[in-house]
């Protein structure tokens, strides 16, 4: 809590009291904010989930195309989201976003959506592409 006396009171003989949010900029906040737009969103019947834009390699990009194209069937949108050197908050943000997005697409599909998920990826590779290479799809 923080007393200010703001020039224009300068007269004034009450001090104006300020609150101030400690939470802003936080990943606590960012976590509290994800869940509450993913509620809103889940409400609404959008799914979408938020990917890294961590370090990939070339030989990923089949596998997360593919991967990207079957979520797209399910009706799971992929927006790029915050990586773990982010700040805090769009961090938290983008990890309960993804949690309870997660949680609404095996309640939607089933609790084993994302290792069906996987499979489907591996199935459909070709012969040439390495199987499982990425980490686990599940966000």
């Amino acid at each position: 809590m923080l007393w200010i006396l703001p020039a224009a009171r300068v007269g004034a003989t009450e001090p104006l009291l300020v609150t101030i949010d400690a939470r802003i900029g936080t990943e606590a906040r960012g976590r509290e904010r994800g869940a509450q737009a993913a509620r809103a969103d889940i409400a609404a019947g959008r799914l979408k989930l938020y990917e890294s834009a961590g370090p990939g390699t070339v030989r990923d990009a089949p596998r997360q195309a593919l991967r990207e194209r079957l979520l797209r069937a399910k009706g799971i949108r992929l927006e790029l989201g915050a990586g773990c050197t982010d700040p805090g908050e769009p961090r938290g943000f983008h990890e309960a976003y993804n949690k309870a997005m997660a949680a609404e697409a095996q309640r939607r599909f089933g609790p084993d959506f994302w290792s069906r998920l996987d499979q489907a990826v591996d199935r459909q590779l070709p012969a040439t592409q390495p199987r499982g290479v990425a980490a686990s799809t599940t966000p």
